[in-house]
């Protein structure tokens, strides 16, 4: 079959017992990769018959490519060929930095995975189950963000301005709030006091009449 006859597609409940099939032909542990159906892509034909698979688990922002089989190893080239194309576009969606694998099949140096180093192999997920051994292949897709560490004492320094800031900020307000207050008060008792002297004056007029 050429690739075009090919279609690669995120496996479904539907493909298990194909994926049995294959993966207990490569002596992989299918109980286990049963449980991570999620994590494999298939390739089928017209039919819906599954021709190859592979997994990639993602961990932050990393990818694993892992448990791979085919039905014909004849064809598994052209296969992974599919596969890697599926999974790149995976990669770019979930913006991974880099790509690990664990298979050695020539395939995977001539796409560019190689041996990481000593800084590259600490960067390995616990969930990969590698720790920090360097017994994966990596491919770089794009630069890691650099963690500038934290300045604590200047974190503190500006936390302290800050806050100094907002109790200023706060004074200010309640001194504009108190001579506020003390105008109308002032307004009120103008308007009172006023008001009191008219009616004693509107008294006192009444009274000498």
């Amino acid at each position: 079959m050429s690739p075009a006859e090919y279609k690669v597609r995120r496996a479904v409940v539907d493909d298990l017992p194909q994926l049995i099939v294959l993966w207990r032909a490569e002596r992989l542990p299918w109980e286990e990769l049963e449980r991570q159906l999620t994590d494999f892509q298939v390739v089928t034909d017209s039919t819906g018959k599954v021709h190859g698979t592979l997994a990639i688990r993602i961990t932050a922002n990393q990818g694993l490519i892992h448990s791979e089989a085919f039905l014909d190893s004849a064809e598994a080239d052209v296969l992974r060929d599919l596969l890697w194309k599926r999974v790149q576009t995976l990669a770019t969606n979930h913006a991974l930095y880099r790509l690990w694998t664990c298979i050695t099949a020539p395939f995977w140096t001539h796409s560019g995975f190689r041996k990481p180093n000593a800084e590259l192999a600490a960067k390995i997920p616990t969930s990969f189950g590698h720790g920090n051994q360097m017994d994966l292949l990596v491919l770089e897709l794009r630069p890691e963000p650099e963690i500038k560490p934290v300045d604590l004492e200047r974190e503190f320094e500006l936390f302290r301005e800050a806050e100094k800031e907002r109790t200023e900020a706060a004074l200010r307000q309640a001194r504009t709030l108190r001579t506020v207050a003390l105008i109308i008060a002032a307004a009120v008792f103008i308007v009172v006091f006023a008001g009191g002297l008219w009616m004693v004056g509107k008294s006192l007029f009444s009274g000498t009449r």
